[in-house]
């Protein structure tokens, strides 16, 4: 924000002296010269914070600058960072629990409609474990009613195409 106030500044100190220079002029005949002059003064003055951009390693000059501000804190601000630190790891974990949590719901729910839709049963209970990745193993449990115990195997490989998992992850109960 000191770069924009510094611009500012500069900005209108050049305005300042053109107008000064502009109500000085003693003749009309260099009048339209000096205002040129000025005025592209002026200009030069605006676009003077966009000129880095145009270089090709105005992204490393951002960075070092960023990286020099960042640790021009202090060390009262660095331990009020890091105290804070602690309250977004314990975030970050919730947040984690709650996508595997929701993922795993939403697998249920799909694997639900398509069992339903297609052996023409009802599923009373399902569970859905391990969609993120996690340390925990993909899988599903199931409670079925409304079909026989010739289906269940049918559930189950059909339930293992669709996850891709083995059939030793998924267990199918009739209710």
């Amino acid at each position: 924000m000191t770069g924009f106030a510094d611009w500012l500044k500069q900005l209108v100190v050049t305005v300042i002296i053109a107008t000064l220079a502009d109500m000085l002029m003693p003749g009309k005949t260099l009048q339209p010269y000096v205002r040129m002059v000025l005025g592209l003064a002026v200009i030069a003055t605006m676009i003077q914070p966009v000129l880095p951009l145009l270089h090709n390693d105005w992204v490393d000059k951002v960075a070092t600058q960023a990286e020099q501000e960042f640790t021009n804190v202090g060390l009262d601000n660095a331990s009020k960072l890091n105290s804070q630190a602690t309250p977004l790891t314990g975030i970050r974990q919730q947040l984690q629990s709650q996508t595997q949590i929701m993922a795993d719901q939403g697998v249920a729910k799909e694997i639900r409609q398509a069992v339903e839709t297609h052996f023409h049963c009802t599923v009373d209970k399902i569970e859905v474990t391990g969609m993120t990745g996690t340390s925990t193993p993909l899988s599903a449990n199931l409670t079925v009613t409304g079909t026989t115990s010739d289906s269940v195997s049918k559930i189950r490989q059909y339930i293992a195409q669709l996850l891709a998992i083995n059939l030793q992850h998924i267990t199918v109960q009739l209710g």
